[in-house]
């Protein structure tokens, strides 16, 4: 086994394969898309504003919603995306959204307001649910100390 591993390992570094395709650069991709054209519709430029101190929670995952830029101002970055869902956009915009403010469109705006309302009156309704008391801390004299 590791005669044969070591072998591996020796053609490897003995390979000669050029591996250095040049690749446009991710500002050369984005700018082959003009926003405002009709075939780009399908595709909303997404403005959103981040607190600066919270915006860091979104380095990884800001690509996977189809980032394109950012501007920092005061306190705050404001991103823009090309996004292929609003309804996939505003699902990972509530994650953070008592953090930042929409900017445009007014669609996705429309669609964190519905999710809102979907999740409270989910979380206000009691069918299907346990006996609330049940569920409940214990208030007032009754709270144990040691918590």
């Amino acid at each position: 086994f590791y005669s044969s591993l070591t072998l591996f390992f020796v053609n490897l570094c003995q390979d000669k394969s050029d591996f250095s395709k040049e690749h446009q650069t991710l500002k050369e991709y984005l700018a082959r898309y003009d926003v405002d054209s009709p075939e780009h519709q399908s595709m909303p430029l997404v403005i959103i504003r981040v607190n600066k101190e919270k915006a860091y929670w979104l380095e990884n995952q800001k690509y996977y919603q189809g980032f394109i830029s950012q501007i920092e101002e005061n306190e705050e970055v404001e991103m823009s995306f090309l996004s292929s869902s609003l309804q996939g956009f505003a699902r990972w915009f509530m994650m953070f959204g008592d953090h930042a403010t929409i900017i445009q469109p007014e669609a996705l705006k429309e669609e964190v307001r519905k999710l809102v309302l979907a999740v409270s009156k989910k979380m206000t309704d009691d069918s299907g649910t346990k006996n609330q008391e049940s569920t409940c801390l214990p208030v007032g004299r009754d709270f144990p100390q040691s918590l």
